[in-house]
């Protein structure tokens, strides 16, 4: 079986996705992330700045069948590139 996923930027509507998948407790405790923001609008302006400040160098929505699953992230830690993937379990036909 073949699962094709989509990555395509990151459009405003779907912060308030993310951070509802961030806020699933069996989600976060599954991936070992919390989150560090208390709204879908914090979230975007703590991300947006990731992206600006350089922090964080790539920022990628995961689609699959046309639903927001996902988030990737790129991002420096301690000077070296480092690879983040926040997704929410959904069955896959």
């Amino acid at each position: 079986m073949t699962i094709e996923i989509e990555l395509r930027d990151v459009e405003d509507a779907d912060y308030a996705i993310f951070f509802e998948h961030r806020s699933d407790e069996g989600a976060a405790r599954m991936a070992a992330f919390g989150t560090k923001s208390n709204s879908a609008s914090e979230m975007a302006a703590r991300l947006k700045k990731s992206v600006a400040e350089g922090t964080t160098t790539c920022l990628k929505t995961v689609l699959h069948e046309d639903a927001v699953i996902g988030l990737v992230a790129v991002f420096l830690n301690e000077g070296r590139r480092t690879m983040s993937l926040a997704a929410r379990a959904r069955e896959v036909r």
